[in-house]
């Protein structure tokens, strides 16, 4: 999932972060311009979603239960939304909190993190 395109408390380093997760042969998704049926379909069959805070991950609501949301939050805008509908669909939901602000209501994530998550539970998969 693209995470930042159209938001107004856009991730800084999303280009970064995207390449670095393409690195490890995860598959980004841009939600802009696919319909809602589209958008519900990517849901129900992804097994790993990583988005920023905001409207497309609402989608999580149609994950499986056997599927991890890793939802990336700007630690000044808390919003226990996403969660509720990630666990309304029985996914697991695990959020991870930055607190390096950028220009305006922007913001920096830890690529670092991300990709050491993405790494294990890679790890667990082939487990």
């Amino acid at each position: 999932m693209k995470f930042g395109l159209g938001c107004l408390r856009k991730i800084q380093n999303e280009d970064e972060l995207i390449a670095s997760l393409n690195e490890l042969g995860v598959n980004i998704i841009e939600l802009t311009g696919k319909s809602v049926k589209e958008q519900i379909a990517i849901f129900s069959d992804a097994i790993l979603v990583i988005g920023g805070h905001g409207a497309g991950i609402s989608n999580s609501l149609f994950m499986s239960q056997s599927a991890v949301m890793l939802e990336l939050i700007q630690a000044s805008y808390q919003n226990v939304g996403p969660m509720r509908l990630a666990q309304s669909s029985g996914a697991q939901y695990i959020s991870m909190l930055f607190f390096k602000d950028g220009d305006g209501d922007s913001w920096y994530v830890d690529i670092e993190r991300v990709c050491r998550f993405v790494k294990q539970y890679k790890q667990t998969k082939l487990d």
